[in-house]
């Protein structure tokens, strides 16, 4: 495959922009950076070249106006941050994005259902890209406590982490990620403080392996609340197109009768 530039963004909640590493599941390096230098960030990397790769854009619009070569698609995930300034909502996001792209891009965070997928087509994303979904699938390898836990989840039951630490992360919530919470918010908390908890090692040992659901911290999305069984991974991408199937079909009629009604309004 032809050598292409590799950049993600990550705009959660990093205050000086400061570049993080990260490795794609195809082994392709991947770069992120908070939101608030984007523009700084892809200058030093943007000669990074890979196999394979793959862009992040949490809530910056304005570091497309930097890419340039030869490009695969662009993943966009939703930004962390509550009612911060630089938070940018899909419903912006998305559209901004594909005015400045020529290229797929792929919408992340909170997609579960045909009615999402639907969303974020008629927003300018080409795909959507799930991850709590499939974790609730019968092929997932992971404990069924985890997916049984996912279904039995409301869209409430996440919690941010390391937040304080400028790297926010959205996690299921249970007694050892409010725990983290609590103990980041502690005046002067450093990331050794919460590390024994927030071991990767720990969560998948007692959580993903043994089904522990409160001994450590695990992965999982606001999507939850969509989530109400573990189905395979064929039913899943079936109901889903199927629902986005019927959506469409029944906006085709929908729209044109709202706009005849509209204009006999006026």
């Amino acid at each position: 495959m032809k050598p292409v530039r590799a950049l993600v963004v990550d705009g959660s909640d990093d205050p000086d922009g400061a570049a993080r590493v990260h490795t794609a599941p195809s082994g392709a390096p991947t770069q992120t950076t908070g939101d608030s230098a984007p523009m700084r960030s892809s200058f030093s990397i943007h000669s990074l070249a890979t196999d394979a790769f793959n862009y992040t854009v949490h809530s910056e619009p304005g570091i497309y106006k930097s890419l340039d070569g030869p490009t695969v698609r662009i993943n966009i995930e939703a930004p962390f941050r509550r009612n911060g300034p630089g938070s940018r909502p899909f419903l912006v996001l998305i559209p901004a994005a594909a005015r400045q792209v020529r290229i797929p891009l792929i919408a992340s965070g909170g997609f579960a259902t045909g009615s999402g997928l639907v969303a974020a087509l008629a927003l300018g994303a080409s795909a959507v890209n799930m991850g709590t979904r499939f974790v609730a699938s019968t092929e997932a390898p992971v404990h069924q406590n985890v997916k049984d836990q996912i279904v039995a989840n409301d869209e409430r039951a996440t919690q941010l982490v390391f937040r304080e630490f400028n790297n926010t992360a959205r996690v299921a919530r249970n007694t050892i990620s409010e725990e983290i919470a609590r103990r980041s918010a502690q005046p002067g908390a450093t990331f050794a403080d919460v590390a024994d908890l927030a071991s990767g090692a720990r969560g998948r040992d007692r959580v993903l392996t043994h089904g522990d659901m409160h001994d450590g911290m695990w992965w999982a999305g606001q999507a939850q609340g969509l989530i109400d069984s573990v189905q395979s991974c064929q039913e899943i991408v079936d109901g889903i197109i199927d629902e986005a199937d019927r959506i469409i079909t029944g906006l085709g009629h929908t729209i044109p009768a709202a706009a005849r009604t509209a204009s006999q309004a006026v």
